[in-house]
């Protein structure tokens, strides 16, 4: 699927307090925000929404883009742009209801644009109408509505009803609200981390290199038909469900949307103990366990340890204030490895990569994933001051060679995305954006990187799972981003060895596999400002952070 894309000015040497011009077209972003100073836009005259409509569409909003994508206020955030206020209207005012409609569905949710049904779509648009002054009636929102945006808007009006919503955050009790204890328990060594039981999973993806696949043969192709329902267990619908289950000698450990870690039997589905973490609610992908602990991420930020016996807390660590995690980390040798993402903002902090000691979540280590003046690879950002130097997120769980030491992990785009409105060319790299890294695991300290796509432009970021491979002995790690390219490296150097182009893509012209030189369309490397431009894939990628797999 083609996607269109605008960059939009922003000046990166004024100070805060300046009204900053809006941004971009984003991943689930249909909106593309103007000069705060655009003519105002005709008083609403029709009210096409109902009450429902309006609280329905809130609803969908909080589990699908608040938290990463516009932020609860519908303010969005950084590169992400407003659903509310002058810099919406401005966009959208002019267009007719049909027009935003199609551009949700083709953008959103950015994983898998066009899933929701068509009823949340104009559930979201009601919702969406409400925050800008529109007010409900008694006549539904259809498919069929023929009003453009400023019919159904108030600039400056009454919006929703209490105000924008409040940060979506667990309800209930906190710690353990479901008692018992995994009978006897068996704890998880580094040994066994290194070389995993097949019948057990014991972090997401399986092992440390990420394979994601099973050597358990009791299931296969001659007998699959034979497979019958077994139990069934209710997951909630308070957050995204992207959940990777873990399993230990018989337990089942889940993350179950709402913020709740729960073991289960596994083969029979009964509940042993429930711990309820409170805090923000979000995806979280995975969750690894080591020694006596479940060790998990969470979507406000913090690495917590339960007891894998009886879910008890053990600690709990910041890892930065105002970030967040929708990936678990991966642990080696006795250390928690982790990435992190809202990496949106200007701020002095920057995101990073950090270990900590899996025994009581001390921090061991942190690497920068943006290059600062003065540093390797400062330069790699043009004239842009190190305070709006934004984005390198890092969302992904980390890959480990016990053997060597090291961290492989994946680093996304810059942001803003465009070029243009970060004030910069696609000749300047801005590392380490859309990079591998090799970190020391014992310090921190980096061995190499390999940058996949320097200056990327699209949000077609390579920040997802690294697969380690060792065949021949020869030692390699692959990987493949949003671009649908298989990249293959040297994992002991990080020299390129070879790509191969799994889907169609129109972005580079080529790519030069001597001197992997990426050539990028003339019209992507000439973008103005307020140019809109046109691109396969789309932001959805023609690889998301649905993993690969590797099997011999």
């Amino acid at each position: 699927m083609s996607q269109q894309y605008s960059s939009s000015s922003r000046n990166y040497q004024r100070a805060l307090s300046k009204v900053l011009p809006a941004l971009l077209v984003t991943v689930s972003s249909f909106t593309l925000a103007q000069d705060q100073d655009a003519p105002a836009v005709a008083p609403a005259v029709a009210s096409v929404f109902t009450a429902e409509q309006q609280t329905a569409g809130q609803n969908a909003y909080l589990l699908n883009c608040s938290t990463a994508c516009h932020q609860p206020d519908l303010a969005g955030i950084g590169p992400i742009a407003p659903l509310r206020g002058p810099r919406f209207l401005s966009s959208w005012g002019s267009q007719p209801v049909s027009e935003l409609l199609d551009a949700m569905k083709s953008a959103m949710p950015p994983t898998a644009p066009g899933s929701l049904p068509e009823e949340t779509y104009l559930n979201l648009i009601a919702y969406v109408l409400s925050a800008n002054g529109g007010l409900a009636g008694n006549t539904p929102l259809t498919a069929s509505t023929n009003l453009r945006v400023s019919e159904l808007t108030v600039p400056g009006g009454p919006t929703t009803p209490g105000g924008p919503p409040t940060p979506p955050e667990s309800e209930g009790p906190i710690g353990v609200t479901v008692a018992g204890t995994v009978p006897d328990y068996i704890r998880v060594t580094d040994a066994m981390l290194n070389d995993p039981a097949p019948e057990d999973w014991l972090m997401l993806r399986g092992n440390h290199q990420a394979h994601s696949y099973s050597a358990l043969d009791q299931i296969n192709t001659e007998n699959v038909k034979g497979l019958q329902l077994a139990w069934v267990w209710t997951l909630g619908e308070d957050a995204t469900n992207q959940l990777s289950p873990l399993v230990h000698n018989g337990i089942m450990y889940i993350w179950n949307p709402g913020n709740k870690i729960q073991a289960l039997t596994a083969d029979t589905g009964d509940l042993i103990w429930e711990h309820s973490l409170g805090g923000r609610l979000g995806v979280m992908r995975g969750m690894t366990i080591y020694e006596d602990k479940i060790i998990t991420n969470t979507p406000d930020g913090h690495i917590v340890a339960l007891n894998a016996a009886n879910g008890k807390p053990m600690w709990s660590t910041l890892i930065g204030e105002g970030f967040s995690n929708s990936s678990g980390p991966i642990i080696g040798n006795g250390k928690v490895f982790t990435g992190m993402t809202t990496c949106t903002q200007f701020r002095e902090q920057k995101c990073f990569v950090s270990a900590y000691d899996a025994n009581d979540g001390s921090l061991l280590w942190k690497f920068d994933t943006v290059a600062k003046e003065g540093t390797p690879g400062g330069d790699s950002w043009g004239a842009v001051a190190d305070l709006f130097r934004s984005g390198t997120d890092t969302w992904i769980t980390p890959s480990y060679d016990s053997v060597t030491d090291t961290v492989y992990i994946g680093v996304s785009q810059p942001k803003p995305w465009m070029p243009a409105s970060r004030g910069m060319s696609v000749f300047d790299a801005a590392l380490y954006s859309n990079s591998t890294l090799a970190l020391n695991g014992s310090t921190g300290e980096l061995r190499w990187y390999y940058q996949h796509v320097p200056g990327e432009v699209f949000d077609l970021d390579e920040v997802f799972e690294r697969i380690l491979v060792d065949v021949d002995g020869q030692k390699y790690v692959f990987s493949s981003g949003k671009h649908g390219i298989l990249w293959k490296l040297d994992r002991t150097t990080g020299e390129y060895l070879a790509h191969k182009e799994m889907i169609f893509q129109n972005v580079f012209e080529s790519i030069n596999p001597e001197t992997v030189k990426h050539t990028y369309r003339n019209d992507i490397a000439e973008q103005k400002l307020d140019q809109w431009l046109q691109a396969c894939p789309s932001t959805a990628g023609g690889h998301n952070w649905q993993a690969m797999t590797y099997h011999i």
